[in-house]
C-alpha cells in the first residue's frame, strides 16, 4: 500500500507544473551555458590562432634577418680577396712565381684568410683559384685536392643541379660537398655537414678591370640550422627552403635538398599569407610561411595542433567546474522559488480534484492579486456559474415539456392544414372544367396551369424531388405569370438528361420569383428570363443553373442587402425588410446544407444589362445531405 502511494506521488509530480517548469527551465540554463562554452571556446580559439600567427611572423622574421645577416657576413670574406692589394697580386702572379715565392705566398694566405674564418666559426673551408687551377685552400678537414685544374673544378661545379641566388652580389647556392673538397670524415655522414652552402665570387682586378680568379667559400648547413633552432620557439619545426622549393634544412635532415613538395604534398614555397592547418610528419601542423626579400631564402613554421588545443583548454577545466556550480546553484534556487509560486496552485488543484457535487458551496480565498489569486478567484467564480447553470438546467428542462406539448398541438393543426392545398386544387379543377363546358379556353387554360402549380407545389412536403418536377412547376409558374404580364417572355434550355437528377425541393421557384419581381418590376414587367440548365463544363460532377434576366441590374445597396442576405454566418444586424425578404435566403441555407462544399447561391451583373443567378448542384447527392440519412 505504501509503494502503491509513492508511486503515484512520483506520478503526480513528473506530470506536476513545477516539474514541468524547473525541467524546461534547467534546459534553458543549461543550453545557456553550452552556448557561452561555445562562445567562448571560439573567442579563444581565435585569439589564440592569431597570437600564434603574430608569433609566427615575429620568430620567422627574426630568423631569416639572422640568415641574411650570416650569409653577408659570410660574403665580406669573399669581398675581402679584392679588398687586399697583396691577395689580388698573388692570384694574378702565381703561375709565373718560383717555388720559393709560391709557398710564401701560400703561408700569406693561409694567415690571411684563417684569421678571418676563425673569429667567426661558420666558414668551413676557403678555395681560391686563378684562371688556370686551385691555388689556395684553408680547410680544417685538409681534405681538398690541390691537383684538380680549374676547368675540371668549373666543369665539376656546372654539373651540380643546384639553384644560384644571389646576397650582396655573391652567388650562393645549396648542395653536396663535392669530392674534391670533402673526401672523408664527418663531413660524409652528417647531412648537416655534409650538405653545404656555396659562396662563390668572381675576384677582378682594378685596373685593368678584368678577372683574375675565383673564391669559393663553403659553409655547412649546420650553421643555418643553429640559427633556426636559436631563433625559433622550442615546440615549434620548421622547413628552410630555396625560392624554387628546396628543402636546405630542418628538424628532419633526410629531406634536405628534396622537392619540400615531394617531401610533403601539402606544403609548398609559394604558401601564401596567414596560417593553415596541415598534416605534417604523421601530426596535423599549424604552418605558417615568410620569404626573405634578400635572399629568397623561404622559411615555413609550423606548431602541432595538439599543443595548441592544450592550450586553448588550459584554462577551460577552471570554468567549467566554476560555470558548473554556478548552473547547479542556479538550478537549486530555481526550484525552491517555482515551488514557492506554484505551491497555492496545487494546493487548488488537490481541492479540485476532491470536488463532488455535494461540495457546490465550497469557496476558497483570495490571498494574493497575481495569476494564482485570479485562479482561484476564477474558481470561484466557476462554482457560482455552475450553480446557476443548474438552476437554469432544470428550468429549462420544464420549459422542454411545455414546449413538446405545443409541438404535438403544431403537428395536428399542420395535419389539418394539409386538407387546404387538396380541396383549393379540386375546387379549382371543378371550375376549369365547368369553363372548357363553357367555351371560355383562356380562362380554362389559365385554371390549368395554376391546378398543375398547386398540384406541383403539394410536394413541398418532399425534401427533394427531381429536376424535372422543378422544371415543371417554374413553367406553370412562368406561364401564369405570363397571363398577368402579356410582355413577359422567358424559355427554358435544359440538358434532358438531367431531368431525374434528384435536387431539394423549392430552390429554384423563389429565385425566378424575385427576378421577376425586383429585376423586371420597374420596365413594366417587359423582359426576359432565361434559364439555362446545363452541365458544368470544368467540374464534371456539377450541375450548373442559371437564372438570366435583362432587368435593370443592382443598384450598390441592393447588393449589399443581397450579400448580407445570402451570408449565413450573419444572423445578426439584418433590418425587418431584409428579415421579412428571407426567399433567397431559405434557398441558400437549403443548397449548403445538401451541398456543403459547393459555392451556393450567387448573384452578379450581366455586362449587356440585368442580373445572372448562380447556382451549382451534384448529379447524386452526398452522404452528407439530408436525404442521405
Amino acid at each position: 500500500m505504501k509503494n502503491n502511494r509513492e508511486t503515484v506521488q512520483k506520478h503526480r509530480f513528473h506530470n506536476s507544473i513545477s516539474h514541468k517548469l524547473i525541467m524546461r527551465i534547467s534546459l534553458v540554463f543549461c543550453a545557456v551555458f553550452l552556448l557561452l562554452f561555445v562562445t567562448i571556446l571560439v573567442i579563444n580559439y581565435k585569439i589564440i590562432i592569431e597570437k600564434e600567427t603574430q608569433m609566427f611572423r615575429s620568430y620567422e622574421t627574426n630568423t631569416l634577418a639572422a640568415i641574411d645577416d650570416k650569409l653577408k657576413d659570410m660574403c665580406r670574406v669573399s669581398l675581402m680577396s679584392m679588398a687586399d692589394e697583396k691577395t689580388l697580386n698573388i692570384i694574378e702572379e702565381y703561375h709565373t712565381m718560383n717555388q720559393y715565392d709560391q709557398i710564401r705566398s701560400e703561408y700569406y694566405l693561409d694567415d690571411f684568410y684563417r684569421s678571418l674564418i676563425t673569429i667567426r666559426n661558420d666558414i668551413s673551408g676557403v678555395y681560391l683559384l686563378d684562371l688556370e687551377s686551385l691555388i689556395f685552400h684553408c680547410d680544417p678537414c685538409d681534405a681538398a685536392v690541390k691537383s684538380f685544374e680549374n676547368g675540371e673544378i668549373q666543369e665539376q661545379i656546372a654539373s651540380i643541379p643546384m639553384e644560384s641566388m644571389k646576397i650582396a652580389n655573391c652567388n650562393f647556392m645549396i648542395h653536396h660537398q663535392p669530392f674534391f673538397m670533402r673526401l672523408s670524415g664527418e663531413y660524409l655522414t652528417n647531412p648537416y655537414l655534409k650538405n653545404c652552402i656555396w659562396m662563390v665570387r668572381d675576384i677582378f682586378t682594378f685596373s685593368p678591370h678584368q678577372k683574375a680568379g675565383t673564391i669559393i667559400l663553403t659553409a655547412p648547413v649546420k650553421t643555418l640550422r643553429s640559427l633556426c633552432t636559436e631563433t625559433l620557439g622550442e615546440d615549434m619545426d620548421y622547413l628552410l627552403l630555396t625560392e624554387n622549393g628546396k628543402i636546405v634544412c630542418g628538424e628532419d635532415a633526410s629531406g634536405i635538398l628534396q622537392d619540400v613538395e615531394e617531401y610533403n604534398e601539402n606544403l609548398s614555397s609559394d604558401f601564401g599569407e596567414g596560417t593553415k592547418i596541415v598534416s605534417w610528419n604523421d601530426r596535423w601542423y599549424l604552418i605558417s610561411g615568410q620569404r626573405s626579400p634578400v635572399s629568397g631564402l623561404v622559411l615555413l613554421s609550423g606548431k602541432p595542433v595538439s599543443r595548441i588545443a592544450a592550450e586553448i583548454f588550459r584554462f577551460f577545466k577552471y570554468f567549467l567546474l566554476l560555470t558548473g556550480a554556478a548552473l547547479a546553484a542556479a538550478i537549486l534556487i530555481i526550484i525552491c522559488c517555482v515551488r514557492e509560486i506554484i505551491r497555492p496552485i496545487t494546493y487548488l488543484a488537490d481541492e479540485m480534484h476532491k470536488f463532488d457535487s455535494e461540495k457546490l458551496d465550497v469557496r476558497y480565498p483570495v490571498v494574493s492579486n497575481d495569476e494564482t489569486g485570479r485562479l482561484i478567484d476564477a474558481f470561484n467564480g466557476m462554482m457560482d456559474m455552475i450553480r446557476d447553470l443548474i438552476e437554469k438546467e432544470y428550468k429549462s428542462q420544464v420549459q422542454i415539456r411545455e414546449s413538446k406539448l405545443n409541438e404535438q398541438r403544431l403537428m395536428m393543426l399542420y395535419l389539418k392544414s394539409q386538407i387546404n392545398p387538396h380541396f383549393l386544387y379540386n375546387t379549382l379543377d371543378t371550375i376549369r372544367i365547368s369553363a372548357e363546358l363553357n367555351g371560355d379556353e383562356d380562362v380554362a387554360e389559365m385554371l390549368m396551369q395554376l391546378v398543375s402549380f398547386f398540384r406541383l407545389s403539394v410536394k413541398n412536403n418532399d425534401s427533394v424531388v427531381t429536376l424535372e418536377h422543378e422544371v415543371d412547376l417554374i413553367c406553370a409558374y412562368l406561364t401564369l405569370m405570363q397571363y398577368r404580364y402579356p410582355c413577359l417572355i422567358w424559355h427554358i434550355s435544359v440538358d434532358e438528361e438531367l431531368l431525374e437528377t434528384e435536387i431539394p425541393n423549392f430552390v429554384l421557384q423563389p429565385v425566378v420569383e424575385n427576378s421577376l419581381l425586383h429585376g423586371l418590376r420597374n420596365k413594366a414587367y417587359e423582359g426576359t428570363i432565361s434559364i439555362f440548365i446545363e452541365r458544368c463544363p470544368d467540374r464534371e460532377e456539377c450541375i450548373e443553373i442559371r437564372i438570366e434576366d435583362d432587368g435593370i441590374g443592382f443598384t450598390e445597396e441592393t447588393r449589399k442587402k443581397v450579400n448580407r442576405l445570402l451570408d449565413l454566418s450573419k444572423t445578426e444586424g439584418l433590418s425587418s425588410e431584409e428579415r421579412e425578404s428571407i426567399g433567397i435566403r431559405n434557398v441558400q441555407s437549403r443548397l449548403k446544407a445538401f451541398y456543403p462544399d459547393l459555392e451556393g447561391l450567387s448573384y452578379r451583373n450581366r455586362p449587356e444589362g440585368g442580373i445572372c443567378a448562380q447556382m451549382y448542384i451534384r448529379w447524386k447527392m452526398t452522404p452528407d445531405s439530408p436525404d442521405g440519412e
